[in-house]
């Protein structure tokens, strides 16, 4: 093949200098072809002077153009040997181009995704491309849009009018460098807003925002001598930018950036930089792709544009440069019989050059498949154009309406055109991988500063300063202030709040959450309050994905995320898809309950999954066998769902499309968590043993590698299918959301110390006279804290010293040194279990809230007498209150009861309240007494018609009870008669008391 003819001869001696290598004549060496033609060439060798190079025929005519220097060790120090001989052949001597000859990566401190628009010849709708993308996601996703010019020698967006831009003039980029450097010396501040951006107006921005950054000021105005004065200032000022020296401009494109951090207040979140390159080989787009995390390649589909296809992909897709970028290729202003050929040239292309584009280790082809076609649309090549808006045909002014479409969704894009629609999803999804790449590694180095010492910032070590402040003010008054600190509605735990997705700062991970990695642990199980819906909605949080799987040391990469039953606003419950409503129990029994359930979840899952945007974001590379329907409480839905229930071809397709899924998912080395909740908003209660059986069924077999089920699962209601497996298998594919003790407390620390921790790290100092040995059990304490404000569960030590510094060490009311009532560490526990010994974190959070409230609407917390110690932050006085435990155990109840299939317990609450007789106010019950009692309610006349009674039998209501933890069951005494407990966690609620018989049985007893 033919090459210049200077690097010819430098291969020629390359060779010769290879032999003299081999053959211990010389040690090292570097040839270098200069800028003036000449070939420098350095040797290392032993002795100098031993060799005539001018007598080697490679060498022939040394004296005119190859200069050779020799060298000993005595001469050059290590790291000059080192530096000098680094590379056999240098060529590092150029003019331009160096950039993107040596490509380099420089994404670290960006202020968020930044995604470079580059094509290797003009006019195939990069720009405009750009400038639709930009709409798209100010307009669909609320974003904040910085796009920059940095097309400098033939600037699009600083002449076009795609937003229909205020003219009013505005200096550039390439000033800002220059301004900036000069603004250093001077002292002055450059205003990026009013000076050098152009914001889009809120039509085109939807609820987003659109900045525009121009390459310079090209305007026309003119001077008195008749020259456009502005735009042979940008000329100058782009004569005089350095963009050879790579490091130089590197740092003014990060100092741009910083300045627009700061000045337009980008968020890594919400934010995104488009930047227009500059087409052909360029060392402007070698600068702007070290900076870019995705660089989107236009190319069309002629011979030269393949030259620099193939340059596209030997710079950034191949093993050996590695250099992070995310690379989507466009083949432009195409038509759909170009479309199979391009894509040929580029696997082709790829498969011709194995040992650059495959990678053995992992098997796989480094640059995937993002590859896509625009056609060709007449309304783009009009768009910033005087076409635009009119057309002149016979004399006359009309508006097309392939302008009028253009129009209309560049102002105002709800969705792009087929056209763009995949394209534009593939980048957007690659945008929110950077982000979430992003939060991964803060929480990587934020865990390594931990690890290293540096601690979380609002977990700062205490040293003896900050508690000694605690000697300076009266324990009371930093009392009070963190109670009424912590009792703020930013800061203290809302878990009632199911319908939201729960922020990273106020989440809990619990150690049983590691279950969800394991692909056979598919059922979540917890009675109602223990958190399965907080858990189910955080999943929705990449922030909290992400923190999950770093502490459980898994690759977040790898894990996709899918909730497939949306959760609803429970007060309108309407909104989910209710199977009862929708379809007949004798339509279900025709066909089967086992068969239709089994399909209908089939058919509910699927269009979950392939409705999903993470999903729709790795671009899957096989049909699927329909198009998928939002599952939504309607007329559309439930036809679709009949359908494929009476299908077996539809079933087939539905199950082709999962395995086809897994096998890509296998390809992509990634994993579905595939999240089940609200199920008995879509199969009653009642039905669960028809209705959920079968999914629990066909996912406890699994035979899919990548999609792994977590079933979240009310305890109650998983009571009642005993028609699935045995119990010990059962408990072997479980995750339990039972709170212990531990994690009860520690929960609710992490709140104390997210919002008023030096107060209580003082107080406790306090409580403990300003010991030394106790200054220095805190500080251990304090250093024991993770990032996330929580505390080891292994140490209950110091969990119990945190519990006995803020309930005080004993639930007495009046004395804290009476052990009457026990421990508080263990009375919160005892005190709060329902019938079936388990613990909710919603009654708890209630106790301690509503105890607050007591205490603080105390004057100074009055309760406490006079001259006594305060050893203490609240009380038992407040929290073992009747008026406290009446009130933690309302909102649990009332939420119990609004569960389907447990209206009930509204009914049992009015009867033991107020409706009816004494003798059943009692807090337990002979068998023949409770059963008495559900009968009175059963035929109380002012029930009669109430839906939760109507059709139950006294067993079913008996169920109800038991099944929820109202009522604990037990037998007593010799003849082993059976008796119905309410737990202390319902007495002050439901008003019962002791009973009477219960003394005279215990005497007889």
């Amino acid at each position: 093949m033919k090459g210049l003819l200077i690097f010819e001869k430098v291969q020629l001696l390359n060779k010769k200098l290879e032999n003299l290598l081999i053959e211990n004549l010389i040690r090292k060496y570097r040839i270098r072809p200069l800028l003036s033609s000449d070939i420098e060439i350095d040797v290392l060798v032993e002795n100098k002077n031993k060799i005539e190079y001018s007598k080697f025929e490679e060498f022939e005519g040394l004296n005119n153009y190859v200069r050779v220097n020799e060298w000993d060790e005595d001469e050059l120090e290590n790291w000059r040997i080192e530096d000098m001989f680094a590379l056999k052949i240098d060529k590092s001597a150029r003019r331009r181009l160096s950039n993107l000859i040596d490509l380099k990566d420089s994404q670290d401190d960006l202020p968020c995704p930044v995604v470079t628009f580059y094509s290797y010849k003009g006019g195939v709708g990069r720009t405009t491309t750009l400038a639709f993308f930009a709409s798209w996601l100010a307009t669909n996703h609320s974003k904040k849009v910085i796009i920059i010019d940095c097309d400098f020698e033939a600037p699009g967006f600083s002449n076009s009018n795609f937003f229909d831009l205020n003219r009013e003039e505005k200096k550039g980029i390439v000033e800002f460098f220059l301004d900036s450097e000069f603004a250093i010396r001077t002292g002055e501040k450059l205003d990026i807003l009013k000076d050098y951006a152009y914001q889009v107006r809120p039509e085109y921005v939807g609820t987003g925002d659109i900045f525009i950054i121009p390459s310079g000021n090209l305007s026309l105005e003119k001077n008195d001598n008749n020259i456009s004065s502005k735009r042979e200032e940008y000329i100058e000022a782009l004569a005089r930018l350095d963009i050879t020296s790579i490091d130089h401009i590197l740092k003014q494109f990060k100092d741009f950036f910083k300045a627009l951090k700061l000045q337009l207040n980008l968020d890594y979140d919400n934010s995104i930089i488009l930047i227009d390159s500059r087409t052909g080989f360029n060392d402007t787009f070698a600068i702007l792709s070290a900076l870019s995390n995705i660089i989107v390649g236009f190319f069309g589909n002629n011979q030269q544009s393949k030259i620099g296809l193939t340059e596209f992909l030997n710079n950034f897709g191949t093993i050996e440069n590695k250099l992070n970028k995310q690379l989507v290729i466009v083949n432009s202003i195409s038509s759909s019989k170009f479309e199979r050929p391009f894509k040929e040239f580029i696997k082709n292309y790829i498969d011709d050059n194995p040992d650059k584009f495959r990678d053995e280790e992992q098997g796989s082809v480094i640059f995937g498949d993002k590859i896509f076609r625009i056609d060709r649309v007449g309304f783009l090549e009009e768009i910033g154009t005087e076409l635009e808006n009119k057309d002149i045909i016979n004399g006359s002014s009309q508006l097309h309406s392939s302008e009028k479409l253009g129009i209309d969704f560049i102002r105002n894009v709800k969705r792009p055109p087929l056209e763009f629609e995949d394209l534009f999803n593939e980048l957007n999804g690659q945008i929110t991988q950077q982000i979430e790449e992003s939060k991964s590694i803060n929480v990587s180095n934020e865990e390594e500063k931990l690890e290293e010492g540096e601690l979380h910032k609002s977990n700062t070590i205490f040293n003896s300063e900050i508690l000694e402040d605690a000697k300076k003010e009266p324990r009371t008054k930093i009392r009070e202030r963190l109670l009424r600190t912590l009792i703020d509605d930013e800061n203290f735990p809302k878990l009632y709040a199911d319908t939201e997705v729960p922020k990273l700062e106020d989440f809990y991970f619990r150690e049983s959450m590691k279950g969800i990695f394991n692909r056979d642990m598919f059922l979540i199980v917890g009675y109602k309050g223990t958190g399965k819906t907080h858990i189910y909605q955080s999943f929705k949080n990449p922030e909290i994905t992400n923190r999950l799987c770093n502490k459980y040391n898994e690759n977040v990469s790898r894990y996709i995320f899918i909730n497939v039953v949306p959760v609803h606003d429970r007060v309108n419950k309407d909104s989910y898809f209710d199977t009862s409503a929708k379809f007949s129990r004798e339509s279900i029994e025709q066909v089967g309950s086992n068969f239709f359930y089994e399909r209908f979840w089939l058919a509910y899952v699927w269009a979950s999954i392939f409705n999903s945007d993470n999903i729709k974001k790795l671009s899957y590379n096989f049909a699927i066998s329909q198009n998928p329907i939002p599952v939504i409480n309607d007329n559309t839905t439930y036809n679709w769902f009949q359908n494929i229930i009476k299908n077996d071809a539809l079933v087939l397709g539905i199950e082709q499309d999962f395995k086809n899924l897994d096998n890509f998912l296998i390809q992509k080395d990634k994993t579905i968590i595939l999240s089940f909740d609200e199920l008995d908003f879509i199969v009653k209660p009642d039905e669960w043993s028809k209705g959920v059986a079968p999914l629990i069924k066909y996912w406890r077999n699994n035979i899919f590698s990548r999609i792994h089920p977590k079933i979240f699962v009310r305890a109650d209601l998983l009571d009642k299918m005993g028609n699935i497996v045995n119990a010990n298998e059962m408990q072997e594919k479980t995750i339990s959301l039972q709170w212990s003790k531990e994690e009860l407390f520690a929960y609710f620390l992490k709140f104390v110390f997210k919002s008023c921790k030096i107060d209580f790290l003082k107080l406790c100092y306090s409580f403990g006279d300003f010991t030394e040995k106790r200054k220095q059990d805190i500080i251990k304490i304090n250093e024991s804290l993770d990032s996330d404000m929580q505390i080891p569960i292994s140490d209950v030590t110091a969990l119990k010293f945190l519990v006995d510094n803020f309930f005080g060490k004993y639930a007495d009311r009046f004395d804290s040194y009476s052990s009457t009532y026990g421990e508080s560490y263990e009375w919160f526990y005892r005190n709060l279990t329902d019938a079936k010994n388990t613990i909710s974190i919603r009654p708890f959070l209630d106790l301690i809230h509503k105890s607050i409230i007591i205490a603080l609407e105390d004057v100074n917390l009055k309760k406490e007498k006079q001259g006594r110690r305060i050893d203490k932050v609240l009380s038992a006085s407040y929290y073992t209150s009747k008026k406290s435990k009446e009130f933690c155990v309302e909102r649990y109840y009332t939420d119990l009861a609004g569960d389907p299939g447990n209206e009930f317990l509204n009914l049992f609450y009015r009867y033991l309240k107020s409706d009816g007789l004494a003798k059943y106010r009692v807090y337990e019950f002979r068998r023949e007494l409770f059963d008495e009692m559900l009968r009175a309610i059963k035929n109380r006349e002012a029930y009669k018609n109430e839906k939760s009674i109507k059709d139950k039998t006294i067993d079913e209501l008996r169920n109800i009870l038991v099944n929820n933890g109202i009522v604990m069951v037990s037998q007593k005494g010799y003849n082993r008669l059976t008796f119905y407990t309410i737990p202390y966690l319902y007495r002050d609620y439901l008003n019962v008391s002791k009973p009477d018989e219960l003394d005279n049985f215990t005497k007889k007893s």
